[in-house]
């Protein structure tokens, strides 16, 4: 073989391994590129989600954690807040069109289900709020059509994110009966028949004393077992908060 021909050939040979390298590493878009333009999950501070035809769910992060505030106030579960917030951060879409484009269609955003909205979320932080309108599914009914308030175009994602939301409020309120964690209790009032026994912590060695019908020591390990047995109770079943429902 031609030793020129050699030496043209593994010239090519590394101008085209280059241009792999360089189209690959910057031409190709990443994916975050395609990350859709939410919001950073550990700066919100409130979550307002409103369905079609289902009642407001709003979470709010106090001192005490993620907490209901519409439409009952109650303790919420963090997890499953943060879940969604999570999601949604790292959300990417599959295509993007663009606000102009829209404009060639008055119908546009009623077609696709963002105006009015079939479900319409509401994320709040200190200083900054943003709004996201989720419209229909795809054809497939893999993906979904979304739209951020303000930024006028619309973003074809994937639906999975949608099973975190919640479609009824107890869908976040937390099961457990009781938080003795965030409680600040030295008293223990235990009734059954017209019985009483009361029992009180030391606030010095934190040992239980009964109080009534006798005073005595009590059985620590018995108080401790039963107030853990109390602390790890959980709701089955919510009772509406509507009287008339």
């Amino acid at each position: 073989m031609n030793p020129k021909n050699t030496s043209l050939w593994i010239v090519l040979a590394a101008g085209l391994f280059a241009f792999i390298f360089f189209y690959e590493r910057h031409l190709q878009p990443t994916v975050d590129a395609h990350r859709v333009p939410t919001f950073k999950a550990a700066a919100v501070n409130s979550v307002q989600v409103r369905m079609s035809g289902q009642r407001e769910t709003r979470a709010e992060l106090t001192n005490s954690g993620w907490r209901l505030t519409q439409p009952v106030r109650y303790p919420a579960q963090a997890a499953k807040v943060e879940a969604l917030l999570k999601a949604l951060e790292q959300l990417t879409f599959a295509t993007y069109i663009p606000e102009q484009e829209l404009r060639k269609n008055p119908k546009a955003e009623e077609e696709f289900g963002v105006e009015p909205a079939q479900t319409s979320l509401v994320f709040e932080e200190q200083n900054y709020r943003r709004q996201i309108h989720v419209g229909h599914h795809t054809p497939p009914g893999d993906q979904v059509y979304l739209q951020i308030v303000g930024l006028g175009g619309i973003y074809v994602v994937d639906a999975e994110w949608l099973k975190l939301l919640p479609i009824s409020p107890n869908d976040w309120r937390d099961n457990s009966l009781l938080d003795l964690a965030h409680l600040n209790f030295n008293h223990l009032f235990v009734t059954n028949a017209g019985n009483v026994l009361e029992l009180q912590r030391d606030p010095t060695n934190k040992l239980w004393r009964m109080v009534m019908p006798i005073k005595a020591r009590a059985d620590q390990d018995k108080v401790e077992a039963a107030l853990q047995q109390l602390q790890n109770l959980q709701v089955q079943q919510f009772v509406s908060d509507d009287a008339g429902e």
